[in-house]
């Protein structure tokens, strides 16, 4: 298996590409940390990799609160590694350009951008300490197609592509 041994983190992974992407790694051998707004959907993710013969462990963790993320990434790595960190959560504000206000955007780019940078920021440290790991940090299909009617969510994702 190409990741025995190795630890994943990832974030809003209770499903979509999130879970997916929890799933790929488990099968490749990696421990994985499926962490999600609703700590249940983590749960059941977890279970599915324990089913499949995986390791999983489920945490309940808000992507958005910097504090919460750092400490989380920290608790996992400080059990010996952090691998690789797969950061994924998002949220939809559906709307077009005059349906949205500003804080409509301000959620968008909190979690679809800035959450991402923080949890890189924060597995960074870790990884240099071990002189390797792998920062994945994934959108949709958002970030590189256009619809009128999701402005702030297809804003935000190009941005995670960019």
């Amino acid at each position: 298996m190409l990741l025995d041994g190795r630890v994943a983190f990832l974030t809003g992974a209770g499903s979509g590409i999130g879970r997916a992407g929890a799933l790929a790694l488990a099968r490749e051998g990696a421990h994985v940390t499926v962490t999600d707004l609703d700590g249940a959907r983590a749960k059941v993710v977890a279970a599915e990799i324990r089913t499949l013969g995986g390791q999983a462990e489920a945490m309940a963790l808000d992507a958005g609160d910097d504090a919460a993320v750092t400490a989380a990434i920290d608790l996992v790595a400080g059990r010996g590694r952090l691998d690789i960190l797969h950061s994924h959560a998002g949220i939809q504000v559906a709307g077009r350009l005059t349906d949205i206000g500003p804080e409509g955007m301000d959620a968008s780019w909190r979690l679809n951008v800035r959450a991402h940078f923080v949890a890189a920021r924060a597995a960074m440290p870790h990884m240099q300490r071990q002189r390797k790991g792998s920062i994945i940090i994934t959108a949709s299909n958002s970030g590189v197609q256009y619809d009128p009617g999701m402005i702030a969510y297809c804003t935000t994702k190009h941005a995670v592509v960019a």
